[in-house]
């Protein structure tokens, strides 16, 4: 089965993020995203309820969830 163009953005952002584990503003992400910002922001929500990110709405930073840190494995 062939992935999406879409899922492979998200999983490349997921790999970005676990790097550091650290906070990204939702800028940044937006670039990471290669979306606009309000696009960005409905893609952290939505990682977010499903746990896979932190988000902090009121200062606009994301961090990937600690759980799913240790998950991740960048590519090759």
């Amino acid at each position: 089965m062939e992935r999406s163009e879409e899922l492979e953005r998200v999983d490349r952002f997921l790999e970005y993020l676990a790097v550091d584990r650290g906070w990204h503003t939702l800028e940044e992400c937006a670039g990471v995203l290669g979306v606009g910002l309000d696009t960005a922001r409905e893609v952290v929500r939505l990682l977010a309820s499903v746990g896979f990110v932190d988000y902090d709405e009121g200062r606009g930073v994301v961090r990937i969830s600690p759980d799913l840190a240790g998950f991740i494995v960048e590519s090759p």
